[in-house]
């Protein structure tokens, strides 16, 4: 496309061929709701449709026995049904890479769609009748927007034992968890400034064998980085 089109109460487009490649250029593709379809196909196989923003249709694309087609980079916006497909086999909505398209009615945490890592793509997967996004964006033309810079270290926290000792060979252990990832390789206890070794290390938690300790307070220091590189530590 090369420029925006206000379909009206008709159709907007409809792809009468096979191997074409529907490329909005961050156009829109207007529809004005009835039963209207935003890009449909029938019997139509190997399309892609990308690049391209579709709202107020009943329908914002609509295959019907169509095999083998992509649709990623779009923004489904305002549609009544933003996507339906009748038969066909092999149709895909995220390309790896590229990421998936994004869906009004999917971009909340009270929708289904968290962001633990802050990519700006959904942790878990949209369906719709006959197809699914496995890598669907919560914001607008995400695909464009450079992903946030995580410059926050791992939470390390539940760092045990805490307060006083009384026995000579306790298991030191701590929790963290972090956006990015935790860096396992990084993982480091001490206790009184010396590292313990044999440590049973997970991405989401740290465990090792101490021994030796007279009764008393020790000072417990857990550090650990994120996989960005963001250092952190955590005294018990």
């Amino acid at each position: 496309m090369t420029a925006d089109y206000d379909a009206g109460t008709t159709n907007g487009i409809v792809i009468n061929g096979n191997g074409i490649t529907l490329d909005g250029n961050g156009y829109t593709l207007t529809g004005s709701g009835g039963s209207t379809t935003g890009v449909s196909l029938t019997v139509k196989n190997n399309t892609t449709i990308k690049n391209l923003t579709i709202t107020g249709f009943k329908y914002g694309v609509y295959f019907l026995s169509s095999n083998n087609n992509t649709v990623y980079n779009n923004n489904f916006v305002n549609n009544t049904n933003d996507a339906h497909l009748i038969g066909g086999a092999g149709n895909v909505f995220d390309v790896p890479g590229s990421g998936g398209n994004y869906w009004d009615d999917f971009d909340t945490p009270a929708e289904g769609c968290d962001d633990a890592n802050l990519d700006y793509i959904c942790d878990a997967s949209f369906s719709f009748p006959g197809g699914t996004d496995n890598q669907p964006w919560n914001q607008v033309d995400g695909w464009l927007v450079p992903p946030p810079v995580d410059t926050t270290p791992p939470v390390i926290s539940n760092i045990q034992p805490s307060g006083y000792v009384t026995t000579g060979s306790p298991t030191v252990s701590a929790d963290y968890s972090d956006p990015s990832g935790v860096d396992t390789a990084t993982v480091v206890v001490l206790v009184d400034g010396t590292p313990l070794s044999g440590c049973t290390v997970t991405a989401s938690s740290v465990s090792c064998p101490a021994s030796g300790l007279g009764d008393g307070a020790h000072n417990i220091q857990v550090d650990a980085s994120d996989t960005v590189g963001n250092a952190g530590t955590g005294n018990g």
